[in-house]
């Protein structure tokens, strides 16, 4: 390799990077060019010819400033990403709704759907008809260039093959494979908590100077998601994180750790409870929002219970703390509904192992998955015009050389 061809390349890499970065800077907030300089650490003019390049491809466009007071000139002019530019879809299975976005992330449309207590190959396929019919409707303003599918259970990262789903059970549809073919455009297809802990990273509980950090969700089933070193843990084949499924003793499910952790066996220990003739205000075939209530009311079996359980869950915490060291969990799932006393009691025992580690509730609550879906796809199409962008244009090469 020559010295022009590997200078040239260089100057590639650097001008997809700088690119990106620009792109993402103003995904934030609006800001002018000389403060996306200043933020970047180039020089004013080169800021410019690097935010003019981009905006000419459409992705990002000037925007109102705000006003300045008398006497303080013309407010400089400011640029935002482009909400025309594109959209993307959505099709959340967890929370059982699909929306499409401007890139923006203004909604444009959304409806609900109902899979009832399984999905099959027949469902895969009407939930699409639907999902086309959506886009059809805003083709001609908002073409879309990415849908993202919050999938429940794991699939493989590799083939995108189905592992662990109670709700696909019945269904031999490769999601992804189908999408792709069908709508021809960039198809994200991860687990719902994965999504949730992007949505964490970006407007969440995530601060960014974690070096690693857990999303734990304890709720119907337990399960988790990672972020090493900011990027988003999968595994070798997409299932990391699937605590759930684990065994205390060897042959038997009954030994399954979220029988110990989650909504359902608290529901089934209280009832044992309540069946042998302990002392509480719940009666009869009670669920999950009598528990909720009769804890708020101050029943004494069930807030011990419930105690119990968080320390159940800061034993999980401690082990997981060990194996991998998170510098935060952040709890999401319905157990999280307890409150602040349920967290400080799972707090409390995770410190009582010596450890201090940052335990935080989900402020994102049932949106995470939605969010952290548009983040990815944006992220997705980002990728996207940057590598479209700074690919076999020479032209460009000296804006960064210059910058």
């Amino acid at each position: 390799m020559n010295n022009t061809t590997e200078l040239a390349r260089k100057h590639t890499s650097i001008r997809r990077k700088n690119t990106k970065l620009i792109i993402n800077l103003l995904r934030n907030k609006p800001d002018s060019t000389f403060n996306v300089g200043k933020t970047l650490n180039l020089s004013s003019g080169g800021a410019k010819k690097l935010v003019d390049d981009i905006a000419s491809g459409g992705i990002i466009a000037k925007v109102q400033a705000a006003p300045t007071r008398a006497g303080q000139g013309r407010p400089p002019i400011e640029y935002g990403v482009n909400p025309s530019y594109c959209s993307v879809a959505i099709v959340d299975y967890a929370a059982q709704r699909a929306s499409l976005l401007d890139f923006g992330g203004a909604e444009l449309d959304s409806f609900a759907f109902d899979y009832g207590s399984g999905i099959s190959d027949d469902d895969v396929v009407d939930l699409a008809d639907r999902v086309e019919e959506m886009l059809a409707r805003h083709k001609g303003d908002y073409p879309v260039a990415a849908i993202a599918i919050s999938y429940l259970g794991r699939v493989d990262s590799r083939t995108h093959g189905k592992i662990l789903s109670g709700a696909f059970r019945d269904c031999n549809v490769n999601i992804y494979e189908y999408y792709k073919e069908r709508f021809g455009t960039e198809i994200i297809l991860r687990n719902d908590l994965q999504f949730a802990i992007l949505a964490e990273r970006r407007s969440g509980a995530i601060t960014g100077d974690e070096l690693s950090c857990c999303y734990l969700q304890i709720g119907s089933g337990v399960a988790s998601a990672m972020l090493i070193g900011d990027k988003l843990y999968l595994g070798a084949h997409g299932i990391a994180g699937e605590i759930g499924q684990n065994t205390l003793l060897r042959s038997t499910d009954a030994a399954r750790i979220e029988n110990y952790l989650d909504c359902g066996g608290l529901k089934r220990a209280l009832r044992a409870k309540a069946a042998s003739g302990e002392k509480t205000e719940l009666s009869g075939n009670f669920g999950f929002s009598e528990i909720l209530a009769a804890y708020r009311a101050g029943d004494e079996l069930t807030k011990k219970t419930v105690a119990e359980w968080a320390r159940e869950a800061g034993l999980l915490i401690k082990n997981m703390i060990e194996f991998m060291d998170f510098d935060a969990i952040i709890l999401s799932g319905g157990m999280t509904e307890f409150g602040d006393e349920y967290t400080d009691e799972i707090r409390r025992t995770v410190q009582g192992y010596g450890y201090d580690t940052r335990i935080v509730t989900s402020g994102l609550k049932g949106n995470a998955a939605a969010l952290g879906a548009f983040e990815a796809a944006r992220d997705a199409i980002i990728d996207k015009f940057s590598e479209e962008r700074t690919a076999h244009s020479p032209e460009r090469a000296t804006i960064e050389e210059n910058a």
